[in-house]
C-alpha cells in the first residue's frame, strides 16, 4: 500500500511539474495559427503583409528588428527590458527597430516600456518604416528616434523617463538625426496622439519652434488640474473637453465629435478652427444643445410645428 501511495504521489508531482513547465513555455507570439516561443521568431517566419500577434508580455534581451512589411497588434500586451539592450556603437538603440526594406505598423494598444536610463522606445534606421497607430511608448531621452527613414504617428501616448539635461529635459521625446532631417531622409509625421511631455507642434528637436504635426491636423493644449498635457488630432481634442478638461486648440483644424454642452477655447491669434464643422470666431465655442421637440397631449396632429411654441402639435426649442 505504501508503495502505491508513493508512486500515486509521485506522479500527481510529475504532473504539477510538467503543468508548471507548460505554463513557463507560453508561446510568445502568433502568426495566423502558428506559435513561436519568441516575438523574434515570429518576425522572422512572417511573409510581407502578415500579422504579428502578440500572445504574452515580453521581457526583451536584445534589440528586436524589422526588416520586412508586418503589423505588430500588440494585444494589449507589453513589450520591455529588465537588462540592459543599449549599444550605441552596434545600432542597439531602442525596444524595437525597423530597417530597410522594413515597413512596420503598430496596433493594438500595447505599452512599449524601455528600463529606465537604458534604451528609446522604437528607432528606425537605414530607411525604414514605422506606422502606429496607437499605444503607449515610454523610453529615455527619446520616445522615436529616426536616423534614416519614416515614422508616421497617427495615435499613442509618447514619454521618457531619463532626461536629455536638467535645461532641455524633454525636448527630445520625438527626434530625427539633424542632418538626415535637414536633408530630407529622417522624418516624423503627427497626425495623432497625446504627449505629456511636449508639444509635437512647437519643440526644439531639430532646432527651436520644430514642428512634426501634419498640416490641417489640430493641436491643443490640456489641462486637468496640474497637469498640462498636448493632444494632437481632432479625436484625441474632442475626447479631452468630453472628459471634462480644459482644452485650448493652439494649431488651427478641424476638431469634430465634442459633445453638446462642451467648450473649445482657441488661444490667440490662432484662426480657422472648427469645432464640429462651426467656425469659431471667438475665444471660445460650446457645442450647443440639439433643438427638443414637443407634442401637445391633446391632439392627434403631429405633423406640423410651431416655432418657440411650446405646447402646438409639434414644436422645438
Amino acid at each position: 500500500m505504501k508503495k502505491a501511495l508513493a508512486t500515486i504521489l509521485a506522479l500527481v508531482m510529475a504532473l504539477g511539474l510538467t503543468t508548471a513547465a507548460w505554463a513557463d513555455e507560453a508561446k510568445a507570439a502568433k502568426v495566423g495559427t502558428t506559435e513561436y516561443a519568441t516575438l523574434a521568431e515570429a518576425i522572422e517566419a512572417a511573409q510581407a503583409g502578415d500579422t504579428i500577434v502578440l500572445l504574452k508580455d515580453v521581457d526583451a534581451s536584445s534589440v528586436v528588428t524589422v526588416r520586412k512589411k508586418v503589423v505588430l497588434d500588440m494585444n494589449g500586451k507589453k513589450l520591455y527590458n529588465t537588462t540592459g539592450i543599449w549599444n550605441e556603437g552596434m545600432g542597439a538603440w531602442s525596444l524595437i527597430s525597423v530597417r530597410e526594406p522594413g515597413d512596420l505598423t503598430i496596433t493594438g494598444n500595447g505599452t512599449f516600456a524601455a528600463k529606465e536610463n537604458d534604451c528609446y522606445a522604437v528607432d528606425v534606421q537605414d530607411g525604414g518604416k514605422v506606422t502606429i497607430q496607437n499605444g503607449t511608448f515610454i523610453g529615455n531621452i527619446h520616445a522615436v528616434y529616426v536616423l534614416t527613414g519614416t515614422a508616421i504617428i497617427n495615435g499613442g501616448t509618447y514619454t521618457v523617463q531619463q532626461k536629455f539635461s536638467e535645461a532641455k529635459p524633454y525636448d527630445f521625446v520625438l527626434n530625427c538625426y539633424d542632418a538626415n532631417h535637414t536633408n530630407g531622409t529622417a522624418t516624423i509625421t503627427v497626425n495623432g496622439g497625446e504627449f505629456p511631455q511636449i508639444d509635437p507642434s512647437n519643440c526644439k528637436a531639430e532646432g527651436e519652434g520644430t514642428n512634426f504635426v501634419a498640416a490641417g491636423v489640430a493641436v491643443a493644449t490640456v489641462v486637468d488640474g496640474d497637469n498640462t498635457s498636448y493632444a494632437v488630432g481632432s479625436a484625441v481634442i474632442a475626447a479631452a473637453a468630453n472628459n471634462g478638461k480644459s482644452v485650448t486648440v493652439t494649431k488651427t483644424g478641424p476638431v469634430t465629435g465634442v459633445d453638446a454642452g462642451k467648450s473649445i477655447a482657441v488661444a490667440d491669434g490662432v484662426t480657422g478652427v472648427t469645432v464640429n464643422g462651426v467656425t469659431v470666431t471667438g475665444d471660445s465655442y460650446t457645442v450647443p444643445q440639439p433643438p427638443r421637440y414637443y407634442y401637445n397631449s391633446t391632439t392627434t396632429t403631429t405633423d406640423t410645428k410651431t416655432t418657440d411654441t411650446k405646447g402646438s402639435p409639434k414644436t422645438f426649442d
